[in-house]
């Protein structure tokens, strides 16, 4: 160790080159395309050795500089750009890292003057954990890296009588300005002020909003089907409205472009940016020490267009502990409109707490142990099972023919087919097959037909959620932390999945498991008292493992069908479906026959260099994201559809032969085996292994310019590798390929890896090196009570995996998968085959074909799969979103502030649904005016006559055959091309915000919000396929509309009011008094919100080979009938929107009503109100038990939904459903100490 006195002690600005290029130089050895298992922790050693250097080098800051750049050659990419941000000198900076707060502000005398050299000591009330700094030149000082709590602050200076200020709340995340006045005299007279500080902001332009444990505990939050989220409160600050996945969509941002942290460290996953089941699966309520969210002006070291950080408790230097249950049940609950039966639910959460000293004033722990468990069921519903005489062939008591496909009798279109004598079809007919399967069904109830099984199923969850951390000060100088989370949702019984609710192995229920891991550590070094590094990494699993219930059955085996392959296909009961009249119920379901794993690994490594030097306080840091998601691709069968068409007859029209509707059964075409179509899924890919990797360089400095202004100013450099398989399992379109299937004609499928057919690559994606996020932001005291402040920020976002589409397997495994989905040629004339021969044959996989698809399948019969794209210039572009506010505060009371705010945002490149231009392989809609021609199979003729309305169409090379239409398509050999990662959308986003807060005091605490906003996209898809296509690829303005999660008006209020009762209160302290009235406590969540937009309103059209179309304005004056959705008599089949305002569009045109909010038309308000009543008996001064209820949705309101939106539908415009809960009430009870 030791002191360069030249350098005031910061040998750590600079990196010890010689660990460097020996841990790195390992590090570009070990690197290849994927990312192996090992180099997560290759990287975290070496940033160890990098730490441990930091601590003994003495080189001028110049020459260790020089001397890294020389030596840079040796270093990998991500070691480089965070070796960098760790080596550059006079830029190190404060940052709010790993979850930690701030205390800065300026000290001055009795005159105004500022006061240098003054020595600033910030003390932990929890942890007696302390922090100094001596003012600069400037009588500025900052001391950050503060885990937050409670904080007193004495200044002291010769001459000048100490101040002494207590209650300084430091929030994670946050700045607190603190500026504090000396004034003349001796060291023994204190001046102590008790008074909490202001909560204006006077440090930053960020919109941030703190809810503290007091506060966070007392409001409540129900158990919806898991245990109390500790995320439920999001929706209270303005500008966040709800999204989709359990997210929270932040100032007009998609759901997934915001950021989830927990002590500071980014919290996500390759499947979703801001996961929010990392959190809900393996964190309790009641480790939450605070809660924080920044929605616009985020700042350099912070990555997403808004970010929400928790942070966890941890031991102080008094033991405490708590026990706590959590109670709901079906007694509780009231109806909901459309159902008289309350749905069955027992849910219960329950756990235990206890945080404490292993040393005072140096070691911590806290742990945390929670359990839930719900039981839950629905009423019996009544499904159709074939009865004892269909099993046996019996179709008597049926009103219909039953005609025997082996009689079928074709003859110059006419065909015939023999009735069954009194529709019994001979025992000597049945499928051995199809007798074995159905030997597990349970007996009919009764003797009907239809509505013959009344069956549910009973399941449940339980959730084990544990934390462990510990806190500690390794000497005075250097702290660190570590933590431990683990989460795992188990299945009780059977929950239901969806679909039929009938007894093993019918039953459409599997068993879903969450697994979750969550590890971070962190280290602190007060290196001098004006530079600190603050490191942090982290590691998080997210497990979700999928089991059939007739997992291991043999069933198809033991049955005798053959031709399947191993696994799943042969041993879990299979997927049957019954179509047409008198039909049975479907038998199990997609989910329940495959067997899946999905591994979500996150590595995050980040560090933070923070120098403060008189006015200005700076960051310089770097951070790693490392992603995988390992998934197994198991065998499964898709199922088996069995219809009426293989067992009816035929009805002549205009002289040819059809199949009959009326007539047949589906059943008895199962007896007999003639399977209608199937489909097969069977991969040569056991697992595949999804990598992304992201690494961030970032400097930020916050510019004290004079003590009323200060500047924020700050740069993040980013750079995203798109999506790489460990193994380059991956094939993709190359629209530039010849294809020797087509006559060479461009475009053919192309392999990763090294292979005759691949790119010799593992990706044909660009990585973009120019993506930088300037951030700026400032802050203005026009008086000490009032603030104004602004922002403006670009946000680039990854949400999750470059754009969010949750693609594990990137552009798909086409060429490792066949998918062969045999399908009746004629309509049920002639069945698929007939399951006494097996499974078709199929060519198995793999088959490393450029040619693949190409001709619909004709070159490799029923192999399948899709045909995917990713455009090289853009796949990998992260999409970005555009920031910036401008917002007045004023302090009314130093507890009570008013916040006026405008936001607004503007996106770009973010996620659509399909690809754009010649690339989606839509046609272009200039042929549309070729009109009927477009369907009619391409001839001379045709083409001529096409010819003659648009001259450049033309045969597309010589073995086509097709319709036109399907010829004018950029790459007519295909039938569909898909782009996972297509990110073309745009959107933009303002709003008037206010934010009432007040700070608890007197036993009130209150946090009002409004939001008054518009967002316009073109898009409204958070991951790709999550809505329709574009109508047209080519012309996206077209679908710009108001967004679909448009929210014009959110108003929301919580309260927390302990009322001024009993022991320690103004009024009843003492006696009986005390004991009937002390305690108590009212508390509530009001939130009130317009509804979002219907659409798009859709209608039936002729746009071959396009997105679609939406409906045309029609004739109607007045869109809306009838009153307020929900007011009629039979809300769902009254119609609330009028039919004639809307028409069919005329062939080969799109519509031209938009995408969102035809004729204004949105769904209702959202209205809801929910109140907690607690009351806190005080044992000891130590010991209290808390007992309350919470009400959910207090008035029981009905929020109705799901407005049928297509014209064509008979329930046009009619409520399908109700849309909130009914009201449900929750108990809760805990001893705390």
């Amino acid at each position: 160790m030791c002191e360069c006195a030249e350098y005031k002690g910061i040998c750590g600005a600079v990196v010890g080159v010689e660990s460097i290029r020996i841990g790195l130089i390992r590090v570009q050895k070990t690197r290849t395309t994927s990312f192996p298992s090992n180099q997560p922790f290759l990287i975290f050693f070496d940033l160890l050795l990098i730490r441990f250097d930091l601590k003994r080098s003495c080189l001028p800051a110049e020459f260790a500089f020089l001397e890294f750049v020389l030596n840079a050659r040796y270093l990998a990419p991500h070691t480089l750009l965070l070796s960098v941000a760790l080596a550059v000198p006079g830029t190190c900076a404060w940052a709010q890292a790993a979850g930690t707060g701030t205390i800065q502000g300026t000290v001055t005398d009795k005159s105004g003057a500022v006061v240098p050299n003054a020595k600033v000591t910030a003390v932990s009330q929890d942890t007696g954990r302390t922090a100094a700094q001596q003012t600069s030149s400037a009588g500025t000082y900052v001391l950050p890296a503060l885990p937050p709590g409670d904080y007193s602050v004495t200044v002291e200076l010769k001459g000048f009588s100490p101040v002494h200020q207590e209650h300084v709340i430091v929030n994670a995340i946050s700045v607190v300005g603190l500026d504090l006045s000396l004034q003349a005299g001796g060291a023994g007279e204190t001046v102590t002020v008790t008074a909490t500080p202001s909560d204006l902001n006077t440090e930053n332009g960020a919109l941030d909003t703190t809810i503290p444990n007091s506060t966070y505990t007392a409001l409540p939050v129900a158990m919806n089907g898991g245990p109390k989220s500790p995320l439920g409160f999001l929706s209270l600050v303005p500008g966040v409205a709800s999204g989709d996945f359990g997210v929270e969509n932040i100032n007009g941002g998609s759901s997934n472009s915001s950021y989830l942290y927990i002590n500071g460290l980014p919290l996500t996953t390759s499947e979703m940016q801001g996961d929010a089941r990392n959190v809900n699966g393996a964190t309790s309520t009641e480790v939450i020490d605070q809660f924080q969210i920044i929605s616009s002006g985020v700042p350099a070291y912070y990555a997403g267009q808004g970010i929400t950080n928790l942070v966890t408790k941890s031991g102080s230097n008094q033991l405490h502990g708590h026990v706590y249950e959590n109670i709901r049940n079906t007694a509780f609950d009231a109806a909901g409109y459309f159902s008289t039966v309350t749905p069955v639910e027992h849910q219960n959460e329950y756990g235990g707490s206890l945080g404490g000293a292993l040393v005072k004033d140096r070691f911590f722990f806290f742990g945390n142990l929670d359990r839930f468990k719900i039981s839950n069921g629905n009423p019996p519903i009544f499904y159709n099972l074939p009865t004892a005489a269909e099993r046996s062939g019996d179709f008597s008591a049926l009103s219909v023919p039953i005609y025997d496909p082996a009689s079928t009798v074709c003859n110059n279109g006419v065909c015939t087919r023999t009735a069954f004598s009194g529709n019994v079809i001979p025992a000597a007919r049945l499928s051995s097959i199809s007798r074995q399967l159905q030997s597990y069904l349970p007996a009919t109830q009764n003797n009907a037909i239809q509505n013959n099984f009344a069956s549910s199923l009973e399941g449940g969850t339980t959730q084990n959620m544990y934390l462990g951390k510990l806190d500690g000060a390794i000497n005075s100088r250097q702290h660190a932390f570590a933590l431990f989370q683990y989460g795992k949702n188990s299945p009780i019984g059977l929950p239901p999945n969806g679909g039929p609710q009938l007894p093993l192995p019918y039953t459409s229920s599997r068993t879903a498991l969450e697994v979750i891991w969550l590890g971070q550590v962190g280290h602190t070094w007060t290196i001098t008292p004006h530079v600190i590094n603050v490191f942090g990494a982290q590691f998080n699993r997210f497990n979700t493992p999928f089991t059939s219930p007739t997992n291991g059955g043999g069933y198809l085996g033991k049955a005798g069908l053959t031709g399947l392959p191993s696994g799943a296909p042969s041993d879990n009961f299979p997927s049957v479906n019954f179509l047409g009249p008198n039909a049975p119920t479907l038998w199990a379901s997609n989910n329940n026959t495959e067997n899946s794993n999905t591994v979500a690994n996150s590595f995050v490594y980040q560090d933070n260099l923070q120098w403060v030097r008189g006015r200005h306080s700076m960051t310089f840091g770097g951070q790693i994201i490392a992603q995988q998601e390992q998934q197994t691709i198991p065998n499964f069968l898709s199922g088996f559809n069995f219809s009426n068409n293989e067992t009816a007859g035929f009805a002549a029209v205009n002289g040819v032969s059809s199949i009959d509707a009326t007539t047949g059964n589906a059943y008895a075409s199962y007896l007999l085996g003639a399977v209608d179509n199937a489909a097969l899924y069977d991969t040569s890919v056991a697992e595949t292994g999804a990598r992304y990797r992201d690494y961030a360089v970032y400097a930020q400095d916050d510019w004290k310019i004079t003590q009323r202004l200060t500047v924020n100013v700050g740069l993040r450099y980013i750079i995203a590798k798109p999506f790489v398989e460990s193994e380059n399992r991956n094939s993709w379109f190359n629209p530039a390929l010849p294809n020797a299937a087509v006559s060479n004609y461009p475009g053919a499928v192309q392999f990763a890896g090294n292979g005759t057919d691949s790119c010799h690559c593992s990706t044909q994606v660009d990585t973009h090196y120019l993506t930088f996020d300037p951030r700026v932001g400032f802050a203005f005291s026009v008086t000490p009570k009032t603030v104004v402040r602004g922002s403006f920020t670009i946000n680039h976002f990854n949400a999750g995996a470059l754009g969010g589409n949750a693609q594990s397997q990137g552009t798909g495994l086409l060429g490792y998968v066949a998918q062969p989905s045999p399908n009746t040629p004629d309509s049920g004339i002639t069945p698929a085959f007939n399951w006494a021969t097996g499974f078709p044959a199929y060519a198995k996989p793999p088959i490393f074909d450029p040619t693949l698809n190409a001709g619909y399948n004709s070159t490799t019969g029923a192999t399948g799969g899709n045909v995917t794209y990713n455009r090289p210039d853009t796949a990998a572009r992260s999409p970005y979103t555009e920031n910036w506010n401008l917002t007045v505060e004023q302090a009314f009371t130093p507890s009570l502030t008013l916040q006026i705010s405008y936001a607004g945002s503007q996106s770009h490149f973010i996620p659509i649904n399909g690809g754009v231009g010649i690339y989606s392989d839509q046609l272009d809609p200039k042929y549309m005016v070729l009109g009927g021609l477009l369907q009619q199979s391409l001839s001379p003729a045709v083409l001529a006559q096409a010819q003659t309305i648009v001259p450049t169409a033309k045969v597309p090379y010589a073995n086509f055959v097709g319709t036109l239409g399907q010829a004018l398509r950029p790459f007519p050999q295909y039938n569909s091309i898909y782009d996972p990662f297509a990110d073309f959308g745009n959107a933009s986003y303002h709003s008037l915000q206010t934010r009432l807060q007040q700070r608890t005091s007197h036993g009130l605490y209150f946090l009002a919000s409004y939001t008054w906003s518009k967002s316009i996209n073109n898009t409204g898809a958070v991951i790709a396929g999550a809505e329709a296509a574009p109508r047209s690829a080519y012309n996206l303005r077209q679908e710009r509309a108001v967004a679909v999660e448009d929210i014009p008006q959110i108003l929301s209020i919580a309260t927390v009011y302990r009322l001024p009762f009993g022991r320690g209160q103004a009024f009843a302290n003492s006696g009986i008094a005390n004991a009937i009235l002390g305690g108590w406590s009212i508390s509530g969540i009001v939130q009130y919100q317009s509804g979002t937009p219907l659409g798009p309103i859709l209608a039936s059209c002729l746009v071959p080979y396009t997105g679609g179309c939406y409906a045309d304005y029609g004739k109607g004056l007045t869109a809306r009938i009838n009153g307020a959705y929900g007011s009629g008599g039979s809300p769902s089949t009254t119609a609330y929107i009028n039919r004639s305002a809307f028409a069919d569009p005329a062939s080969f045109t799109f519509g031209n009503t938009p995408r969102t909010l035809a004729f204004g038309l949105r769904n209702p308000w959202s209205l809801d109100e929910d109140v907690t009543v607690g009351r806190d008996l005080r044992i000891t001064d130590r010991w209290k038990v808390r007992v309350q209820a919470d009400a959910f949705n207090v008035f029981n309101r009905t929020v109705f939904g799901g407005i049928q939106t297509n014209i064509d539908s008979t329930n046009f415009g009619a409520v399908t459903l109700q849309s909130n809960s009914p009201r449900k009430l929750q108990l809760e009870g805990s001893i705390s100490f």
